[in-house]
């Protein structure tokens, strides 16, 4: 996991390096560009399994009138750009204050580092930060250790990786994370 995050990291600092530097049009340069294109075309290929949970918009849209700030932390292999364009596609980036991605920082979940970007990007402390997510391992273990109340989410899987945490709270919908935050604003 962690040579492929390097690899893609590598390859466009590499890519960077060269359009920074004007090097003139050669192979090498040609052949990065390609690797580029092809990566961006194996992404697009992913497009139809990326599916957006069908309250995903009106729960952001909740937290945020409220007050809150929203941010998406994600495990993920593929470069941030085209991670940020999937979340700008999907109707996400503009309901979310930051996003995340593991090969940003070159480090997965639950290394503390993923969550201390995310933390620092919302400018809060990880007492004041509700963090939901679906795996006890990556998420409840990697956010609790650090200091973040936990929710675990079951609408998309039911993990129970004997390595994680057990989560504060748990949410089987969109309303029971709602009522988390009801509850922890005293509103309920």
């Amino acid at each position: 996991d962690a040579v492929a995050v390097v690899v893609l990291l590598a390859l466009v600092r590499q890519v960077d390096a060269h359009v920074l530097c004007g090097i003139a049009e050669g192979e090498h340069r040609f052949d990065a560009f390609r690797d580029l294109r092809d990566l961006a075309a194996e992404h697009a290929a992913w497009a139809p399994a990326r599916l957006l949970g069908s309250h995903t918009h009106a729960l952001l849209d909740s937290l945020r009138g409220r007050g809150l700030l929203t941010g998406l932390v994600s495990n993920a292999f593929d470069p941030g750009w085209l991670l940020h364009q999937d979340l700008a596609d999907m109707g996400l980036a503009e309901r979310l204050d930051a996003a995340v991605f593991s090969s940003e920082v070159g480090l997965r979940k639950p290394h503390p580092a993923v969550f201390e970007a995310i933390l620092a990007k919302l400018g809060v402390e990880p007492a004041e930060a509700l963090f939901v997510g679906d795996r006890r391992y990556e998420d409840m273990r990697g956010a609790k250790e650090l200091g973040m109340t936990t929710v675990q989410a079951f609408g998309f899987r039911a993990d129970d990786d004997e390595r994680g945490l057990d989560p504060d709270y748990e949410a089987f919908t969109a309303m029971d994370v709602l009522n988390v935050v009801r509850r922890l604003t005293g509103d309920l």
